[in-house]
């Protein structure tokens, strides 16, 4: 059998979404694969995925021999024990535009189903559940309440909306919920995982948060990847908020309880009546 590595040179969302098949894949396989990805992170503990990041000599090994960043545009290359698969949805759009891939996980069954099981000789699969992510970590409800709302008020890094800050929303909501926040705000006494857990290189803990969010009422955040972290097997069920410029998106699966408002002037204030 072929060593298969999968990489993706983009960011949390991107990695989230394809986890739970590399999973799948190895399992069926019975091997472990490898995932390249450009991001120091803690986001994975299983034994059935070699994660190397970009601080890793193996990745920038790797990423040397065979000129990963400028091989974004490909989907696989194959060396004579070796086969490097492109796991980021851009090539996909490119060669299949036909298909209309999503960039959630509903898309992606069909990326795996129509063309990467194909390759790899591995079953296809449909079943959305065994594909919705569990998070390796498991934190206490340290607030001890049932009245929490989860913001997500970190800065998008891929540009799906302009930067702006949720300090208003944080403030109005904390009057009737005890909030909880990603990152850092300006609003008094209100306590955030960047402060509780401090990340390396000034990240957030995003397993920890992920974790938490199955004890929260509320999950509110930016269309970004913190936020599709937080949509994982634990809060299925649980009603999240999520603000986009897109008010057809649908953030990792058609299966979660999730309103999309519509980035605008207005957006908090939907955001408190929806809530109310």
């Amino acid at each position: 059998m072929k060593q298969i590595i999968f990489y993706n040179n983009f960011h949390y969302g991107d990695i989230y979404l394809n986890l739970p098949f590399l999973l799948y894949i190895s399992k069926q396989l019975k091997c472990k694969v490898i995932f390249l990805v450009n991001i120091i992170t803690d986001i994975i503990d299983d034994n059935n995925i070699l994660l190397y990041n970009n601080n890793n000599k193996e990745y920038i090994d790797i990423h040397n021999k065979y000129d990963l960043h400028n091989n974004n545009d490909k989907i696989f290359i194959e060396d004579f024990d070796t086969i490097l698969i492109n796991n980021w949805i851009k090539p996909y759009w490119i060669y299949y535009p036909e298909k209309n891939y999503k960039l959630n996980i509903d898309g992606y069954i069909k990326i795996y189903n129509d063309i990467i099981y194909n390759k790899l000789n591995v079953d296809n699969n449909n079943n959305i559940l065994e594909y919705i992510y569990t998070i390796p970590y498991n934190i206490t409800n340290f607030l001890n309440n049932n009245n929490i709302i989860l913001i997500l008020n970190g800065q998008v890094c891929s540009g799906q909306l302009p930067q702006f800050s949720m300090d208003y929303l944080i403030n109005i909501l904390s009057t009737k919920y005890t909030i909880i926040t990603s990152h850092k705000t300006n609003v008094a006494n209100i306590v955030s995982f960047e402060e509780l857990y401090p990340f390396s290189n000034n990240k957030t803990n995003i397993n920890k948060i992920a974790s938490f969010a199955k004890y929260c009422k509320y999950i509110i955040g930016k269309e970004c990847g913190l936020f599709e972290w937080c949509l994982n097997k634990d809060t299925i069920n649980i009603k999240n908020i999520v603000i986009s410029h897109n008010i057809n998106y649908i953030p990792v699966s058609h299966i979660f309880n999730t309103k999309v408002i519509q980035y605008s002037n207005n957006m908090f204030n939907e955001i408190i009546n929806y809530i109310n």
